[in-house]
């Protein structure tokens, strides 16, 4: 189970947590889980013949493991953020090992923007890491993951959902990559200015 939209409630008690873009009339694609050799050039690709900078949180055994499609993120002008050294659950995970995840990550990577694995943080990992890093959110999850979620029911809800200030969080990986391509091409017919998370990284 997983929240498409996150609740405006939900944000306000959040207010150390990024989960869009207010002052923003662009909207933030995202990828999670790269890079992955099968999934990342192509889409890659795509971005580039849309002319749309993304943001990717990486894991960091992946970073080790495809250093040279890593480095082509960042060469064709992406900014990666961290989504931890493994895909640990904050919930699943004691903190002193969830942090040390993350800082094990934070070495490769060099800036200080992080995403919770599946969005999940117990209230003391949130608290031992809010001043060190920006705990980047979204705001809406169209579900590419998801193998219940057909490619017209993603792009009928993508529709519905392009907000200015957005941020979308999509995922790096062959099984998604089909659903990923639809969607971004139904996006790019509806002429929004497109921006990656720049501004946020230190």
């Amino acid at each position: 189970m997983y929240l498409k939209r996150i609740p405006k409630y939900l944000q306000l008690f959040t207010k150390d947590i990024i989960w869009e873009m207010p002052n923003s009339n662009k909207i933030f694609l995202s990828f999670d889980d790269g890079p992955n050799p099968e999934s990342t050039p192509q889409l890659l690709q795509l971005l580039d013949s849309f002319g749309i900078k993304a943001t990717f949180f990486c894991l960091g055994e992946k970073i080790v493991a495809y250093p040279e499609i890593y480095n082509d993120i960042i060469k064709r002008g992406h900014v990666v953020g961290n989504h931890g050294f493994y895909h640990l659950s904050g919930w699943k995970t004691n903190t002193k090992k969830y942090i040390e995840n993350i800082r094990k990550s934070s070495l490769l990577l060099k800036n200080n923007l992080f995403r919770p694995p599946y969005g999940k943080l117990t209230l003391s990992q949130f608290l031992s890491i809010k001043n060190e890093f920006k705990i980047i959110m979204w705001s809406y999850m169209p579900g590419d993951f998801d193998s219940k979620q057909s490619i017209q029911n993603i792009i009928k809800m993508g529709k519905l959902n392009y907000r200015p200030g957005s941020i979308i969080v999509l995922h790096d990986t062959p099984t998604c990559l089909v659903k990923i391509k639809a969607y971004l091409q139904e996006l790019s017919f509806k002429n929004k200015a497109f921006g990656s998370l720049k501004n946020l990284t230190t």
